[in-house]
C-alpha cells in the first residue's frame, strides 16, 4: 500500500518538551494526514499543550499521565493510526526537525517502489557530527535506524508485533528493525531526504590527529543503553552477527570514550555494570 498523504498518519512523543517543539512539529504536520501527539510527561505543559492544539487542528493529543517509556507511545501512536485506517505512520522524536519536503520524498520513493517488503523508510538522520550522504544515491539498504523520521509500514507493525515495552527507552528502534529484518521486510535509507536532530549531548575531540565524538549522556541512560543493548545482541547474534560484532565493539569503545571525556564517571560506569548485570539476569521495564 503506497504513502499518500491520505494514507499517512504520524506520531511524535513528547516528555517535558521546550517549546521548540512547536516549529520542529510544524516542520512536518502538513505533509501527513493526521498527527498523534503522546505526551509521556508526569505533569503535562497546559499553556504548551494549549498552543499545540490551536496550532495542529488535525492532531489529537494523548496524555499518557505517566513516563510509560518511548516504546509505549510508539505502540500508542501506531494503534491509534490503524484504528483510524492508516497504512504508515511518520515516527517523531519531540527534538527533530524534518528537512524540506523530507516526507514527500520518502512517500515519492515508495510510489516508485514495491512498499510490500518495505518494513520502514528512513531519511538521512543528520545531527552536528554526521556529513550528509551523496543524495546521487537514491535509495540504500541499512541494517538499523533511529527511530525519529521514519515511515513505518503498519501492516508490517500488526505482523510482527508491538514495539518492545520492557525497553522503557534505548534499543526499541535498533530491536524492531532486526524483528522486521527477520520476518522479510527491508530498512531502506531515502538520501533525499534529510532529517535533523539532536542525540544526547554529543561533542567531538581530537586525540591524536584522529577524530572521537563522546554522546555525554547521563549515568540513567547509560543504564538502559548497556541493558537493552546486550539483550538485543542475544537475541539477534546468530541470525545477524555482523550487528553483534559491530555493537560489542562499539560498546567498548564508548565505555573508553567515558572514561576519557565524560564528567560524572563513577556514577556512569556503576550504571553500566548496573544494566549488565540485569540483562544477565533478564531483568527489565522502567529503572
Amino acid at each position: 500500500m503506497n504513502a499518500t498523504k491520505s494514507n499517512l498518519a504520524g506520531v511524535v512523543v513528547l516528555y517535558h518538551p521546550e517549546p521548540s517543539v512547536v516549529e520542529n512539529i510544524r516542520s512536518y504536520a502538513d505533509d501527513v494526514d493526521f498527527l498523534f501527539i503522546v505526551d509521556n510527561s508526569e505533569t503535562p505543559d497546559v499553556g504548551l499543550i494549549s498552543r499545540l492544539r490551536e496550532t495542529f487542528p488535525r492532531a489529537e493529543y494523548i496524555s499518557h499521565g505517566a513516563n510509560l517509556g518511548i516504546a509505549k507511545a510508539l505502540n500508542t501512536g501506531a494503534e491509534s493510526a490503524l484504528a483510524r485506517g492508516y497504512g504508515w505512520l511518520l515516527t517523531m522524536d519531540q527534538d527533530s526537525k524534518a528537512g524540506t519536503r523530507m516526507v514527500p520524498h520518502l512517500a515519492a520513493y515508495l510510489r516508485e517502489a514495491n512498499p510490500a517488503d518495505i518494513g520502514i523508510l528512513t531519511p538521512q538522520q543528520l545531527d552536528v557530527t554526521t556529513p550528509e550522504v551523496d543524495a546521487a544515491t537514491e535509495a540504500e539498504e541499512v541494517a538499523t535506524t533511529m527511530t525519529s523520521g521514519n515511515l513505518l509500514n503498519l501492516a508490517a507493525f500488526r505482523r510482527v508485533g508491538k514495539f518492545e515495552e520492557s525497553f522503557f527507552i534505548d534499543y526499541v528502534d535498533h530491536e524492531y528493525c532486526l524483528r522486521l529484518r527477520e520476518q522479510g521486510y527491508r530498512i531502506l535509507q531515502v538520501n533525499r531526504a534529510v532529517l535533523h536532530h539532536h542525540l544526547g549531548k554529543m561533542r567531538q575531540y581530537r586525540v591524536l590527529g584522529k577524530s572521537m565524538v563522546a554522546s555525554h549522556h547521563n549515568y540513567v541512560r547509560r543504564y538502559y543503553i548497556t541493558r537493552n543493548r546486550w539483550q538485543v545482541m542475544q537475541r539477534y547474534k546468530a541470525r545477524f552477527p555482523e550487528f553483534y560484532r559491530k555493537e560489542l565493539k562499539e560498546f567498548w569503545r564508548e565505555f573508553y570514550r567515558i572514561l576519557l571525556f565524560e564528567e560524572d564517571k563513577l556514577r556512569k560506569v556503576r550504571s553500566i555494570v548496573k544494566g549488565y548485570v540485569h540483562f544477565r539476569k533478564q531483568r527489565f521495564g522502567k529503572l
